[in-house]
């Protein structure tokens, strides 16, 4: 992605999440990014498709700083366990930021489903690689893969909701990483 178009994305996330999609028009995209509202029709076309552009950078940044993170490790578990503690410190740098996206999530409605399956698919497929190493090696017993990385996002939705609204069943309601890393060693040990 060119530098232009990168100014704008950035420019665009902070002003979603500071005035909601609705509120948010192309003018104040252009101007908290420094440039003309020609700029920014030059590369995209509508603000649907600059969010749409939003959500995957957001997706390939947590693919690439997830995927750098698990070649450090060489068993399934060990990348199982640095999975979960990634995503727990992508929660963590983001906690600021919990009130703005709460509230862009219930706007969005319908189209915030879309969004989270969008990120679920790309996480699914790198746990499931993950669990199909590990039952290649002989690490985790045979299931099907895709059930449970299915299973492990539904508990890290639930985890990352319970976290975001403060109001976990088993009292963890900030981004730590010591809770994070216990209930990673107890899930891997359920496998």
């Amino acid at each position: 992605m060119d530098d232009k178009k990168k100014q704008i994305v950035l420019a665009a996330r902070n002003v979603f999440l500071s005035q909601g999609f609705a509120s948010t028009s192309m003018e104040d995209v252009a101007r908290v990014a420094g440039m003309g509202k020609a700029s920014i029709y030059h590369y995209f076309s509508s603000k649907e498709e600059l969010f749409n552009e939003i959500i995957t950078v957001e997706i390939e940044e947590m693919e690439t700083e997830m995927l750098a993170e698990l070649k450090k490790h060489k068993t399934a578990e060990e990348k199982i366990h640095a999975f979960l503690t990634t995503k727990f410190f992508r929660i963590r740098n983001r906690y600021h930021q919990m009130e703005s996206k709460l509230n862009l999530w219930k706007e969005l409605g319908e189209q915030y489903h879309h969004v989270m399956m969008r990120f679920g698919q790309k996480e699914a497929e790198i746990i499931a690689s993950i669990f199909v190493g590990g039952m290649t090696t002989g690490e985790f017993r045979q299931v099907d893969p895709l059930k449970l990385s299915a299973m492990m996002m539904t508990y890290f939705w639930g985890m990352q909701y319970s976290v975001y609204r403060q109001s976990c069943i088993d009292g963890f309601t900030k981004p730590d990483l010591d809770v994070a890393e216990t209930n990673s060693h107890f899930f891997t040990d359920i496998m």
